[in-house]
């Protein structure tokens, strides 16, 4: 960090160098510096804060936020317009007590290797090709079969026009190297390869089972955001057994490097935390003088940082469980004067929310309530990329010439597909899937009964059909 400031001066860099946190917003370097551990996931978080942005500009309150790249996938949630938080995240076997934006990741992304074991079983992940020598099809050396190499041997990738045409891939050296893992399976190349899509798209939809029934959300109820370079391929496939109905690419071409648009569309963000354990009846006294102690801190750092005080925004929280439970949900605290009134508030909002979270009639209110701690999120608003609109819209079909062979699990092999670019888009345009929408940064599979249209501000937003529509 020391060695990017020193560069910015010797440019004259006259704004300021900020870093995103886990905690879903920037802060200074030098904060940085001192608490590197908030850097710790901050890179996935980027796609979250830029789902909520966009989220809110398309009304959609819920959302489930999906970013397959190269090596991992990645799924973070926001809800009611606010991303799903925790209060600990867990690497490798170390807990670390920070608040963060909940995000999880598996090693399944377009470069992890499809492997069968001594059992004759096929596997995909954890480990990847990475981009040196990279999957087989990349031609710079690499054998090893990986997700990228399924998708050009059953022509969801086309091999001309990977990065707009700037690395011609070899189409050859991914069916030969999928060949060492159909050999031992006793099938050929193309079921080998439709195998190592299933079962990609198999363990994502449990990620997505697990960040979200596990945790009391109905999928049903969220729109599916796609992004990544390799997301589109794989979004309607898992939505669909999730009964997901609406999945959203962002931006189009934005969405292979979202997470940076996120970082870029956040906020200064500090998080200030007092731990207390108060038993009910609680003392509305005491935990207002926390608040305010948090809330002083916050304006002289923010101060000291250059933030406006106009610019400044300040939003309390409780974090609350019932008695003799461990686990605690976080809930708003009311502004202004704190007092009876408003922690009965803030009780009733946690057995909203815990009845929400677990089921109706999980509350248990006879064993009491303790508040575990109280917190103050600090925003400094900074300015936010402006996103364009093209209101020439048309309720026309998109239309192209363009088709290759694609292999579709659904229509139980390869067919004839159209396939449709940038050129052949426009806002209101739609496409009837079997179809791929091909992109320079990434590809759209629209699958058979889905349709495509672009909207006004160029995301791509898919209508995914139920299992036998």
């Amino acid at each position: 960090m020391e060695g990017i400031e020193g560069r910015l001066g010797d440019l004259d860099y006259g704004g300021q160098f900020l870093l995103m946190t886990c905690s879903g917003g920037c802060v200074p370097a030098a904060e940085a510096k001192r608490l590197p551990v908030l850097l710790l996931d901050s890179g996935p978080v980027g796609g979250i804060t830029g789902t909520r942005y966009l989220a809110r500009m398309l009304g959609h309150p819920n959302v489930i936020a999906t970013d397959m790249g190269g090596t991992s996938f990645d799924v973070g949630l926001v809800r009611d317009f606010e991303p799903v938080r925790s209060g600990d995240r867990t690497i490798g076997q170390l807990k670390y007590y920070v608040p963060n934006i909940d995000v999880r990741s598996i090693g399944s992304g377009g470069g992890s290797i499809a492997w069968v074991d001594e059992n004759r079983n096929l596997h995909v992940g954890p480990h990847s090709v990475g981009a040196d020598p990279g999957p087989a099809c990349y031609g710079r050396g690499g054998t090893t079969p990986s997700v990228t190499d399924a998708h050009v041997t059953l022509g969801g990738i086309s091999p001309d026009f990977f990065l707009g045409g700037e690395l011609p891939l070899d189409e050859t050296a991914s069916v030969s190297a999928l060949a060492g893992i159909a050999e031992p399976l006793g099938m050929d190349t193309a079921t080998a390869a439709a195998g190592v899509l299933r079962i990609t798209e198999a363990l994502m939809a449990d990620l997505l089972r697990r960040m979200t029934i596990e945790k009391g959300f109905d999928p049903s109820d969220f729109v599916l955001y796609s992004y990544g370079g390799a997301g589109g391929l794989h979004a309607a496939a898992f939505a669909r057994e999730l009964g997901i109905g609406t999945v959203v690419v962002p931006l189009a071409e934005a969405a292979s490097v979202w997470s940076a648009f996120g970082i870029a569309a956040s906020d200064v963000l500090h998080v200030y935390e007092a731990a207390e354990l108060m038993i009910a009846p609680i003392d509305a006294a005491a935990v207002e003088a926390n608040v305010k102690a948090l809330e002083q801190r916050a304006r002289r750092q923010l101060e000291a940082e250059g933030v406006a005080p106009t610019d400044v925004a300040l939003r309390r929280f409780a974090a609350i469980r019932y008695g003799l439970q461990v686990h605690e949900l976080t809930v708003p605290l009311a502004g202004g004067q704190i007092g009876d009134r408003e922690i009965a508030a803030a009780i009733e909002a946690f057995e909203r929310a815990y009845e929400d979270r677990y089921g109706a009639g999980s509350g248990y209110s006879e064993a009491g309530f303790e508040f575990v701690s109280v917190s103050v999120e600090a925003t400094g608003t900074i300015s936010k990329p402006a996103l364009a609109t093209d209101d020439d819209a048309t309720a026309e079909p998109a239309r192209t010439t363009r088709s290759r062979r694609k292999h579709w699990p659904e229509l139980g092999g390869f067919a004839d597909t159209p396939i449709f670019r940038r050129e052949d888009m426009g806002p209101g345009r739609t496409i009837s899937g079997p179809a791929i929408v091909e992109l320079a940064t990434t590809t759209v599979a629209v699958g058979p009964g889905d349709v495509c249209r672009q909207d006004a501000l160029g995301n791509l937003v898919l209508e995914v059909a139920a299992h036998g529509a």
